[in-house]
């Protein structure tokens, strides 16, 4: 009976609500291999001149060890965590910014920077903001560069 009952899984020492079992110290797997990595940790820490290291750097491995050693999440690179400084993404809206009808993939984009239907995608037909005459006159500006001769000195 009694060996029945030592065969028997129970749930891990650690809480996690995984099984384990004698061999790893009644700790499920994952349980267990941390452990066993806090463990030589402290005994690093213990046993280095140099003091105790960062927690990070203990998940690093070493080259040629056969062991496969995870890092945490803070040092792998990638997106940064959103902070509350950044505005959240919104989706852009498909509808006329006018009459606010659904306009899909045939919406106008007007230089003022809204989306507009095939009725209001004109200037006039949604009061655009945008300076067009302004616009222009920069663009001749750079086409046409003022030409100044040198003055002619008088004898």
């Amino acid at each position: 009976m009694e060996d029945n009952a030592s065969n028997h899984p129970s749930l891990c020492r650690m809480g996690c609500g995984f099984f384990g079992s004698a061999a790893t110290e009644d700790m499920c797997s994952k349980c267990f291999r941390d452990y066993q990595r806090r463990k030589t940790q402290q005994q690093q820490q213990q046993s280095s001149p140099l003091g105790p290291r960062r927690s990070s750097e203990a998940y690093v491995g070493a080259v040629g060890t056969s062991e496969v050693h995870a890092t945490p999440l803070s040092d792998l690179p990638g997106p940064a965590p959103s902070t509350e400084d950044s505005p959240p993404k919104t989706p852009k809206k498909n509808r006329c910014f006018v009459c606010r009808k659904k306009v899909g993939l045939t919406g106008f984009e007007c230089r003022c920077g809204d989306l507009f239907c095939g009725l209001h995608r004109y200037v006039d037909q949604h009061n655009c903001s945008f300076d067009y005459k302004a616009l222009g006159r920069e663009e001749l500006e750079k086409k046409h560069p003022k030409v100044v001769a040198a003055k002619i000195q008088k004898l």
